[in-house]
This record gives structure tokens, C-alpha cells and sequence, in this order.
């Protein structure tokens, strides 16, 4: 079945499925797309109260606390990242994946390194000056 042939299908089949069609139609180009809002995407503006930003502050269910130590492995994730990135030149995917399904190689990481007040430069100095 050629290009031409689909086309002619296509013209005999669309009048009769857009008569029948109780949602709007969305237009683009030659094809029809249904669309159940045809709005933008755009946001609507959030109501303000004077109020909202307290509620959200003083409860517990607006702010989600991290542990540190899921802080810290997170932030040694990062700077592995950055180190097989930038250092040994792996792709950023590659060192992305890398990185972040390697959690047993992140913890023995965090062993070793004596932690200063930055995580990440601590681990960028520790596998910059040992590589293995």
C-alpha cells in the first residue's frame, strides 16, 4: 500500500469520523488530533491567600525531610558524575548511569573519604588523587 493509497482511504474515512465526534478537534498541519482540553498547556494562577505560604511551612505534610545520610549519598553520586565526566571523559549518560546505579560503590566511597565540610569536593579530591 502506496503513500497515495493511504491518502484516499484517509479522505473517505475522516468526514465521516469527524461528524460523528462529540470532542473538539485539534488541527495541525494535514493531521487531526482529539483532544479532551484543547487549552495550551498554559497554568492557571494560583490563588494567593495570606495564609498559604504558613500552612505550608508550619505542617509537616508540605516539607519532606531528607535524611543525612541519603543527603550525602546523593551529593557523592554527584561528584562521581562530575568526575567520570569531566576527568575521564565518559559520555554524560554513560557517567550519569553510572553513577547513580552504582549505590555499593557510592557507600564504600563515603568509607574512605574523610569527609570535610564539602562532600563533593572531598570525594572529587579523593578520586582525583586516587584513581583506581
Amino acid at each position: 500500500m502506496n503513500h497515495l493509497h493511504k491518502l484516499q482511504i484517509l479522505k473517505r474515512v475522516s468526514p465521516n469520523f469527524v461528524g460523528r465526534c462529540r470532542k473538539p478537534i485539534w488541527q495541525v498541519g494535514s493531521l487531526c488530533y482529539i483532544v479532551e482540553n484543547p487549552r495550551f498547556y498554559g497554568t492557571k494562577p494560583m490563588v494567593q491567600t495570606e495564609n498559604s505560604d504558613r500552612n505550608l511551612i508550619g505542617s509537616d505534610q508540605g516539607i519532606s525531610k531528607i535524611s543525612d545520610a541519603a543527603r550525602r549519598e546523593a551529593q557523592a553520586a554527584t561528584a562521581l558524575l562530575e568526575y567520570l565526566h569531566s576527568t575521564r571523559s565518559f559520555q554524560f549518560l554513560d557517567a550519569e548511569h553510572m553513577s547513580k546505579y552504582s549505590p555499593i560503590f557510592v557507600k564504600n566511597l563515603l568509607k574512605k573519604v574523610n569527609i570535610d565540610a564539602d562532600i563533593r569536593r572531598s570525594i572529587t579530591r579523593y578520586l582525583r588523587y586516587h584513581p583506581d
